[in-house]
């Protein structure tokens, strides 16, 4: 029997990857995505996808297309903020925190859903001294950060008290094939083999780097499980400093203009290392990707898309 799944988000980086791994499988895939949203990435394999440009704000339309798609897995990956040079926040708020009550308003009243994943963010958390666990205080450091963690607590509510079938994965710094030019690590490579100069600030902030992969493994499996109502946390629990990964990409693209501004351009102390122990016991979920082994992937890709 075919499933009915609905991403939304579709042409964002993780929605991207998501959706070439899903149409390995026999489905029927629905997308949502935004009327200004670029498909490039999705141009090969449209015909395959049931496509439907919509604003998340408007639910009258909203609830005319979920009666009509009748979704059995929903991936909500729609959100509005996570590049630096997205600074709307009546955008970031109207997104993440209205178009995900609106979905989830939809869903209940003209949809009997299996399981919705709702995409969470590390930076809900905020930096920590030790690694971080999904029972820790949040403490965000952005508009993004508090309605990544308004929208969690919606995805809370919607199951604690109307028994839908969510899961939340909190996603650290992911990065790989068609990410948004602004990531760090596309970035690096892409200017490497671009023979441009470049600059790094907070060489020494210490983060937890996640093969896109790894994080598509997770996203389908929070989608089986049977638990709902949790989050999980979808890290490495390795870190390494933004020095670190720098000095990895020297190696692998044999480029070394590159300056570092030892300053840091914000305030807050501590890192964003996930702790996995979660993820692993009740999703059996863990990474396979080394960062070596990503980075390569990664510098693969854009060398040759």
């Amino acid at each position: 029997m075919l499933t009915n799944i609905l991403v939304t988000g579709a042409t964002g980086f993780i929605g991207t990857n998501l959706i070439h791994r899903l149409l390995e499988s026999n489905h029927n895939i629905s997308i949502f995505v935004h009327e200004e949203s670029k498909m490039a990435h999705l141009k090969n394999i449209i015909s395959k996808l049931d496509v439907h440009k919509i604003d998340l704000i408007k639910p009258h339309i909203m609830n005319e297309k979920i009666k009509k798609i009748k979704p059995d897995v929903v991936y909500h990956l729609a959100a509005y903020g996570v590049n630096h040079d997205q600074t709307r926040n009546d955008k970031i708020i109207n997104t993440n925190i209205l178009g995900t009550l609106n979905l989830f308003n939809a869903l209940l009243e003209h949809a009997d859903v299996n399981k919705i994943v709702n995409m969470g963010s590390c930076l809900e958390y905020g930096p920590k001294i030790k690694k971080i666990k999904e029972i820790d205080d949040n403490n965000p450091q952005s508009v993004y950060g508090f309605s990544k963690m308004a929208q969690t607590n919606i995805a809370k509510h919607f199951y604690e008290q109307k028994k839908m079938p969510i899961n939340t994965l909190s996603v650290f710094n992911a990065y790989g094939p068609f990410q948004n030019q602004s990531g760090l690590i596309p970035n690096i490579i892409s200017s490497a083999l671009n023979h441009k100069k470049i600059y790094i600030n907070n060489p020494n902030d210490i983060r937890d780097f996640i093969f896109v992969k790894d994080v598509i493994e997770g996203l389908l499996i929070a989608s089986k499980v049977k638990k709902s109502g949790e989050i999980f946390n979808i890290g490495t629990s390795n870190e390494y400093t933004v020095k670190d990964i720098v000095k990895k990409i020297i190696k692998i693209t044999k480029y070394e203009n590159i300056i570092f501004h030892e300053n840091n351009t914000h305030e807050y102390e501590g890192k964003m290392v996930a702790n996995i122990t979660k993820s692993k016991n009740i999703l059996k979920w863990k990474p396979k990707y080394t960062i070596d082994e990503g980075l390569k992937e990664t510098f693969e890709w854009l060398k040759n898309y």
